[in-house]
């Protein structure tokens, strides 16, 4: 194993070698940001800024999204896992069955909603809204990726416990013009009007206060005050039919199903997965109830370890995805591999003899048109056309500029800080990160990792249980861009803290609040990163007026 240093002397001497003018945009090492360029079957490559202009993709260049070489090193290994994640072949998920691209209409608040406005709906036929063979231009693609961006894959009754009202009830933000920007109505038949859900902008859609509304970045929907309340009213029924079936099956089961697809990780030698086989109902709703918009107990995750929804801004740039780090993003292709996954395809992929949707010891997957999920229905995907374009859009936005007007000397000082305290060795410009995977608290890399990842080899001792005890870990967490971090709420990889809150030493105490993620506790430590600390008053104000005007 190579000596790592500790977090305050590995930091602090590189700082030491590494002062620079930010505002020239480079650094030793450590500003090269990673684009994309031609590869094979038409997919874009990493390369470092200022080798190759950033191409336009054509059309005619649509990679393949499910490609056995491309998928072989796509992923991170897992931790300690006696196993290689075998993925679905390509035969069956091209099997799975094509998301219908339905025509979508506004969700209104309901002291907003129009008189009659469901009727009107239902008096609609049904019909589509994207045909990838039309498109042409690059507007073209871009207006059809924003199209799926707002689509939903999965829909629930447009009254009851998915109403409009059950929305108003958890606090869902409403925009301006009286809607709620995270969802859409679908006509699927005439006379029967849905409302659509598990968008990607559920969790990448946010209303700021003045009711405007901002796309792909850290969202404020509250997704898992939604699904306590949906698993309430299944406790209060007495339980759910089985998916597909008329069979019912107890609030007991079914909560203990969904938390096992869900969260289920059974290689990892940890309490955290063994509470999942005696989860309560009501323990279920309590945790659920406890994350608040902006962190997620997404799949892969657990109840005690959530993850931060990211920014999607600026995603191009990004050599890896999700906060440990799970996903390489070396091509278009990638980010269009890791759209599908996170949309339940990788519900299906074998982890030794786990497979999410079956559980342990589990046998052959059902035939591709019958794989279903409990926690999201049945398993569907978009076309290749359609992930490409969904790429594109995501590809075409960069982070929002700053509307925080602060004072020169202000944001001069705030630069200087920033140098003088190590910020910069690990959020370089131009994208105020190094693109690199730092090890968690307890975790050693390997010596081929090395060889295989960009390892800035300092550990900043936050929390290492998404990273270790998780399906999503790798025993890394990468560094996280700084750019845009004035309409992010949620900070470090569980989106505990407030940027105030990073660089507050009661923190580390028992009896601290964090702003964000706390689980069911009133108070908890926040350890790691211990930056900033002593700073005087002016100091610290200056450096958060400069973080918020990147």
């Amino acid at each position: 194993m190579r000596a790592r240093a500790s977090a305050a002397l590995g930091l602090a001497t590189t700082a030491a070698g590494l002062l620079l003018v930010i505002g020239s945009g480079t650094s030793a090492e450590t500003s090269r940001r990673p684009e994309h360029t031609g590869e094979r079957r038409g997919e874009r490559k990493l390369v470092r800024a200022g080798e190759r202009e950033l191409a336009r993709p054509q059309a005619q260049e649509i990679p393949r999204v499910w490609d056995d070489e491309a998928l072989r090193e796509f992923e991170l290994p897992h931790p300690g896992a006696p196993f290689e994640v075998e993925h679905v072949p390509p035969d069956y998920y091209y099997g799975l069955t094509e998301r219908v691209i339905h025509r979508m209409y506004p969700v209104y608040h309901p002291e907003f909603e129009p008189p009659g406005y469901l009727d009107s709906l239902r008096a609609l036929a049904p019909g589509t809204v994207l045909d990838t063979d039309t498109l042409r231009s690059e507007a073209d693609w871009l207006r059809a990726g924003e199209i799926l961006f707002d689509l939903p894959q999965n829909f629930l009754a447009a009254e009851g416990p998915s109403s409009a009202a059950a929305l108003a009830s958890v606090g869902v933000p409403v925009a301006a013009d009286g809607t709620f920007p995270f969802h859409r109505y679908v006509v699927v038949a005439e006379g029967d009007v849905r409302l659509g859900v598990a968008a990607c902008g559920n969790c990448h859609t946010r209303v700021m206060p003045d009711g405007s509304v901002l796309k792909a970045v850290q969202g404020n929907y509250p997704l898992d005050r939604l699904r306590a309340r949906a698993m309430g009213a299944v406790r209060d029924r007495g339980g759910r039919r089985a998916g597909g079936t008329d069979r019912v099956i107890s609030a007991e089961a079914f909560v203990a199903g969904r938390s096992r697809e869900q969260f289920g990780a059974p290689w990892v030698d940890h309490p955290s997965q063994t509470m999942l086989d005696t989860m309560s109902v009501d323990r279920a709703i309590a945790l659920h109830a406890a994350v608040p918009p902006g962190s997620l107990l997404r799949q892969g995750t657990h109840f005690f370890y959530p993850a931060k929804v990211p920014d999607l801004r600026g995603v191009r740039h990004r050599r890896f995805l999700d906060a440990t780090g799970l996903i390489q993003q070396r091509s278009i292709g990638d980010l269009m591999r890791y759209a599908s996954f996170t949309q339940f395809v990788d519900h299906l992929s074998r982890y030794g003899d786990f497979v999410p949707v079956l559980g342990e010891n589990a046998g052959p997957l059902p035939p591709p048109r019958a794989a279903r999920s409990i926690v999201n229905g049945p398993v569907t995907r978009f076309t290749d056309a359609q992930l490409y374009a969904l790429a594109r859009y995501l590809y075409s936005l960069e982070p929002l500029p700053s509307p925080h007007a602060f004072e020169a000397e202000t944001l001069a000082l705030g630069e200087r800080v920033f140098i003088e305290e190590g910020c910069v060795t690990c959020h370089a410009p131009p994208d105020y990160t190094i693109h690199q995977l730092t090890p968690a608290l307890g975790f050693e890399p390997s010596e081929d990792h090395y060889d295989r990842y960009p390892i800035f080899d300092v550990s900043v001792e936050t929390d290492p249980g998404l990273t270790l005890y998780t399906r999503r870990g790798t025993g890394y967490y990468k560094i996280p861009s700084l750019r845009g971090l004035w309409y992010r709420e949620r900070l470090f990889h569980d989106g505990s803290l407030s940027l105030e809150q990073v660089l507050d030493p009661a923190r580390l105490e028992g009896d601290f609040v964090p702003a964000g993620f706390r689980g069911t506790d009133s108070t908890r430590a926040v350890p790691g990163h211990p930056f900033g600390f002593e700073l005087g008053e002016g100091e610290r104000a200056a450096l958060l007026a400069f973080l918020l005007s990147l």
